[in-house]
């Protein structure tokens, strides 16, 4: 048609790097779902092991007995909030995740309509040649046929 787009390999880098923000996104959040899962799955186990303690408890339990549970009890205690400080920094890593992408997504749209420009304008001017050949050609036969 006209002039190529200039800004094609800029366009074609920003769609790299929003492609990348948006696997880098999906890995965050499969880590953070595989997190979570595994954060309630260790919520019911905990859950359970209360229960049976109680329920051991109220039957009748050696003090020995009584200590390995509180301290199993604690311990999962302690892996869990662990765990969830995890969470809490997946879901920070998340949302900065979610920005880059935003911000992939905006600099590639910018180029995009840069580009669009540029093709309204080439066609603007296809058209304009197009006219004036128009013109050219009525005005030939307007003065006495096509030479």
């Amino acid at each position: 048609m006209g002039k190529r787009f200039k800004l094609e390999a800029l366009l074609n880098y920003r769609n790299i790097l929003e492609r990348e923000a948006r696997q880098e996104l999906a890995g965050r959040i499969r880590t953070q779902e595989a997190l979570l899962a595994e954060i309630n799955r260790q919520r019911a186990e905990l859950e359970f092991l209360c229960r049976d303690f109680v329920q051991r408890q109220a039957t009748g339990m050696s003090a020995t007995d009584m200590r390995l549970f509180q301290s199993n009890i604690q311990l999962r205690q302690q892996e869990l909030a662990a765990m969830e400080e995890n969470l809490q920094q997946c879901n920070r890593e998340v949302a900065l995740a979610r920005e880059r992408l935003l911000k992939a997504s905006q600099d590639k749209k910018s180029v995009e309509k840069l580009k669009d420009r540029h093709l309204q304008e080439q066609q603007r001017l296809a058209r304009q040649i197009e006219n004036r050949s128009l013109d050219e050609i009525a005005l030939r036969r307007q003065n006495g046929g096509l030479a």
